[in-house]
């Protein structure tokens, strides 16, 4: 409601709290995500409180200050993304169904019919993690490893009062990390995996440096499952608060696939896109200061009406919730989209075969996240 009020009365708005620009309206969204000349996503860019924080990060990291594949600009962004799309074209993402169903079944095989579980921890946030892992090669032997140093590593990389203790980990991670990787180069069992194609790029003289790919691999860990962990359970939530269309997928199940945009549109995970203004520009009548942070409320824009007309209404058979920005647009659209909505399709396909009935537990939903991340913390169900 807070959003639809901007939307109608100042959908570019001036926060003083965030020091930002909020936009709300999908047009004016959308306008700044698809011109990557007038708005960078290098949030260091920024001037003010934003760009102060973020530089702040950057020097409390052992990563240094080069940013994360998801924040970068031209010419690092296309030469960095022309590498990776490699590992993520369609055919590549398809190969992998196999391995997705095979992990779905893994933790749907934990689950006791009639006996409560928590799917946002157990299915939704697990479920990403164990994707990942096998699109990089990893196995239960090195899984857990890989992501406790990833996450040491976007601890201090996310945070701009870095203790001494979580610095020394976040750089002992770091030497771990590289020592891992240069060992996984040599290791012939490897072939095909996410990192070893990344790294033949390297070697055919995609100049996809060390360090570039193991700052690739970390946040890969980050951007690849608190996304998807939020499309499975924001669309777990809205299915169960609209059971007729759950009734509908249950029937019609050749309708998932399109009914995960909707899902996607209705309850977007990432709520929020930054972006800085290179130079002095306008949004609408709008006047932007170079260096100002622009905030691009992709949940917001989603709901406007005069892109999803009935906005507010959770409809699986919707012809045009593809349009949603959850995933961004343009340069920046996200790589893992394809392989998101894959992991979302197997999913509901399994549990839709393998239980008759889901139901919520009463008071065991509680949304979770972060400003810039929408998700419940819990989704209690009963499964039969």
């Amino acid at each position: 409601p807070a959003l639809a009020r901007l939307r109608r009365e100042a959908p570019v708005f001036f926060s003083r709290e965030l020091d930002a620009y909020v936009l709300t309206r999908y047009a004016d969204c959308l306008e700044v995500l698809r011109d990557h000349e007038r708005f960078a996503s290098d949030t260091a860019r920024a001037g003010g409180r934003i760009g102060d924080h973020v530089r702040a990060q950057r020097r409390g990291s052992p990563l240094g200050d080069r940013p994360l594949f998801g924040q970068s600009d031209p010419p690092d962004h296309p030469r960095l993304r022309s590498i990776i799309n490699r590992a993520f074209t369609p055919s590549v993402v398809a190969a992998h169904r196999d391995a997705i169903a095979a992990e779905v079944e893994r933790l749907l095989d934990a689950i006791t019919p009639g006996e409560p579980f928590d799917f946002a921890t157990q299915i939704a946030e697990a479920l990403p993690v164990l994707v990942i892992g096998d699109l990089l090669g990893l196995d239960d032997g090195n899984r857990l490893a890989v992501r406790a140093r990833a996450s040491a590593l976007m601890r201090a990389a996310s945070d701009d009062r870095v203790t001494p203790a979580q610095y020394a980990e976040a750089a002992a991670a770091l030497d771990w990390l590289r020592a891992f990787l240069a060992g996984y180069a040599r290791d012939e069992d490897h072939t095909g995996s996410l990192i070893a194609m990344l790294q033949e790029a390297e070697a055919e003289g995609g100049r996809l440096i060390a360090d570039e790919l193991l700052s690739f691999a970390v946040f890969l860990y980050s951007a690849g499952s608190g996304p998807t962990a939020g499309l499975l359970g924001n669309g777990m939530a809205a299915l169960l608060r609209h059971p007729d269309q759950l009734a509908l997928l249950r029937a019609e199940p050749h309708r998932i696939a399109a009914a995960t945009d909707e899902m996607l549109r209705f309850d977007s995970p990432t709520q929020v896109l930054v972006r800085v203004a290179v130079s002095d520009t306008a949004i609408g009548r709008q006047r932007i200061s170079a260096g100002a942070s622009v905030l691009v409320m992709a949940g917001a824009a989603n709901r406007d009406p005069e892109a999803f007309p009935d906005p507010d209404r959770f409809d699986v058979t919707r012809a045009n919730a593809q349009r949603h920005l959850s995933y961004g647009y343009g340069l920046h659209f996200c790589l893992g989209a394809p392989l998101a909505r894959l992991e979302a399709e197997v999913l509901w396909r399994a549990l839709f075969a393998r239980f008759e009935t889901l139901e919520a537990v009463a008071g065991g939903f509680d949304w979770g996240g972060t400003f810039m991340l929408l998700a419940p913390r819990t989704l209690s169900l009963l499964a039969r």
